[in-house]
Order: structure tokens, then C-alpha cells, then sequence
């Protein structure tokens, strides 16, 4: 697959904040860098590359379009974390070339240990003694700001690269998703909405896990699980004609088969529901969607709900508010 995802990195510049651990980190920085006189200062780089999320609708995993919120881009600020095979790990934060396609990490005075072995995480955990081996994630305090925002989602898009090597003083480090995308693509009755809530009758979701990032293949592991998952929406407003897209984030989720329930939560305190069955297993480093065209009040507001008119087992049933 091609990388569509390059950031360019630089050591984030020490402030009041670091001050204090600015020797320890300086430590750590000795123990996985060093020196070459072998290699041009001007050819040290680190490129950091991030696939594209693929697009699971139908199970074959085909290439999504950035539209569909595919494509992660580096955005100022973000920070990434890197242990050698031995050691503690040293992170970077993003400072030059946000947004950017192609642009990379200009090493200086420093290269990479060429018997060495690297691996890295996005995002970046700041506890310098972090298990490298139970690196964890929380899929709790979702919040999309407005309809089809997707600045949310890279909190939770946690990444890993495999082991790699110094390769003529570079590294090139090649991410891969660790959670996926549950993308709802829905028409809701006019008004403010403040939450959306996917609830499966069985305990699917990971709230919080770990994975282990010297694993041949990582995987979540979940040390919680529950029925649902929520987001919280930033009083996203809906006209009731245009369809808004709320993008979720999750652990991989098999629901295949499942009636499960998509909930929207209004100003008022009314909420609209939806009954759904999604058709494949929702994997890492895929966009899994969903698509609510109508749906109905489930506190007393309805004035009733017809089924009739389309089967139960599809991702495209609708459920039509009786007028």
C-alpha cells in the first residue's frame, strides 16, 4: 500500500514545563542516538508515513477517498513516541511541515545506531517509564466538534510501527491503525444534537485496553468492555434535510449480524433511535459505516414507527416515522 501520510518532526523545544526532566530526557536521547562520521549531516532524516484507513462497507477493504476521512494528516503539535530494542524512549513533536505531503524530520547532529532496532507509537504518552509492552488506550471522552469534523479522531488513532533499522542513517517508520472508524452518515429531525450512541446487546465495545508494541502483530487487548460507545457532539445542528457525518473511533468490533441501536441525543433531551445490522465485522485501519436516513423518537415523541416497507439484516433498512 502506498504511504499517504509523511510529517515532518523536530525535538520540541524545552520550556518550563520540561525543565525538570530535561536531563533525564536528554539521557534517554544519548542512549538511542549517536553520532556518526560515516554519514553526511544533510542525509539524517526520520520519515514518519501513515497509510490510508480502507474502506470496509462491503468486507473487500478497498481504498477510501479523503472525503470519508481516509487519509490522517500530522497537524502541529503532534507528538510521537520511539524506543530502541534497548533503553528508554525519546519523543517528537511535530514543529515544521503540518498538513504537509511529503516532508520529513531533518536528524542534525544525530543518527540513528545502525545495530539497532526502533519502534513507535502515536499518540504520545508523556511517562518516561512506560511499559513498552502494555502501551494503553481509552476510547472514552469522544467529542466531535461540528458535522463532518474529523480534527477529534487522531487521539484515538492509535498507531504502531514494527521494528525497524537505520537504513544509510535514516528511519522510516510506516504506522499501521490499530483502531477503526465507525462513520454514521445521518438525517436527523431539525434541532441541536449533543450525543450519539451505538449500543450492541452484547458487550463488543473496548472502553479501555493495551497493546503490546514489541508484538509481532499488535493487537487491543480490552480491559473493559461495555454495550455501547458514545461521542459527544458540539451542539452540531441539524436543518433536518442534510445528512451530518459523526465519526467514531473504536477498537476492532465484530457486530456482524447483530441488530444493534444508533441513538442521537437532542438539546431538549429527546432521543432518536435507529435500528441497524451491520453486514461485515468492523476491522483495524478500516472506515465502518453506517447510515441513518430516518429516525424516531424512542421517549414519547414518535407518533409511530412502520418497518414493513424493508427487511431486517441489511445496513440500508429504513425505518419511516409514521406522519
Amino acid at each position: 500500500m502506498d504511504p499517504v501520510k509523511i510529517g515532518m518532526i523536530k525535538i520540541p523545544k524545552t520550556n518550563s514545563m520540561f525543565k525538570a526532566k530535561q536531563f533525564l530526557f536528554t539521557f534517554l536521547s544519548l542512549m538511542l542516538l549517536s553520532c556518526s562520521d560515516n554519514i553526511s549531516e544533510n542525509d539524517r532524516k526520520i520519515i514518519f508515513t501513515v497509510q490510508d484507513f480502507l474502506d470496509n462497507s462491503d468486507g473487500l477493504l478497498t481504498r477510501t477517498s479523503l472525503i470519508d476521512g481516509s487519509r490522517f494528516i500530522w497537524s502541529e503539535s503532534d507528538t510521537v513516541g520511539i524506543y530502541p530494542n534497548t533503553g528508554g524512549q525519546v519523543y517528537f513533536a511535530m514543529e515544521e511541515g503540518a498538513g504537509a505531503s511529503s516532508a520529513t524530520f531533518d536528524g542534525g547532529g544525530w543518527d540513528f545506531k545502525p545495530s539497532a532496532k526502533y519502534y513507535s507509537y502515536y499518540p504520545f504518552i508523556g511517562d518516561i517509564y512506560l511499559d513498552r509492552n502494555h502501551i494503553p488506550v481509552s476510547y472514552t471522552n469522544q467529542y466531535q466538534i461540528a458535522a463532518n469534523d474529523l480534527s477529534h479522531i487522531g487521539a484515538f488513532d492509535f498507531m504502531y510501527t514494527p521494528a525497524t533499522s537505520a537504513d544509510n542513517g535514516n528511519l522510516n517508520f510506516s504506522y499501521s491503525h490499530l483502531s477503526c472508524i465507525i462513520r454514521v452518515t445521518a438525517t436527523l429531525p431539525a434541532g441541536v444534537y449533543t450525543k450519539m450512541t451505538i449500543e450492541s446487546p452484547d458487550k463488543d465495545f473496548t472502553v479501555k485496553g493495551y497493546y503490546d508494541l514489541e508484538s509481532t502483530s499488535p493487537l487491543i487487548i480490552s480491559s473493559e468492555k461495555n454495550e455501547s460507545l458514545s461521542i459527544s457532539l458540539g451542539n452540531i445542528e441539524s436543518d433536518g434535510t442534510t445528512p451530518v457525518m459523526i465519526y467514531m473511533m473504536s477498537a476492532p468490533v465484530n457486530m456482524k449480524g447483530k441488530i444493534i441501536h444508533v441513538t442521537f441525543t437532542n438539546s431538549n433531551g429527546i432521543i432518536y433511535m435507529q435500528e441497524k445490522t451491520p453486514s461485515v465485522a468492523y476491522q483495524a485501519g478500516a472506515i465502518g459505516k453506517l447510515t441513518c436516513n430516518s429516525l424516531t423518537a424512542v421517549n414519547g415523541f414518535a407518533d409511530g414507527v412502520n418497518s414493513s416497507d424493508s427487511p431486517y439484516g441489511s445496513d440500508d433498512e429504513v425505518i419511516t416515522i409514521n406522519q
